[in-house]
């Protein structure tokens, strides 16, 4: 179970205890945190069904190969790649608005 600790912070519930999951605040220094991981800014991210802006990073390094995942304010998780490939969001309703 993942839930918001605070504004940019997102704890996830793992063995009777809560780690630090994300941190969007751009000040990953916590010892807790279960993974290696660096969020930085993406600017925009451009998909088949269009063009997201202000979208952050988050790039996991704990993994054999590193894994990016992209996120954009208001909508979530928008693409995720490895270097096998990629996923990204094909298409979304939110807030009575079509992606």
């Amino acid at each position: 179970m993942v839930r918001v600790s605070e504004s940019s912070k997102l704890v996830q519930y793992i063995e009777d205890e809560e780690k630090l999951y994300r941190d969007f605040s751009d000040t990953i220094n916590d010892i807790n945190y279960k993974n290696e991981f660096e969020t930085s800014n993406a600017a925009n991210i451009d998909l088949p069904i269009g063009r997201f802006n202000d979208c952050k990073m988050v790039t996991n390094y704990n993994d054999m190969e590193p894994s990016f995942w992209f996120y954009a304010k208001g909508i979530g998780l928008i693409k995720y790649g490895w270097f096998r490939g990629e996923y990204h969001l094909i298409s979304a309703k939110i807030n009575n608005r079509n992606y």
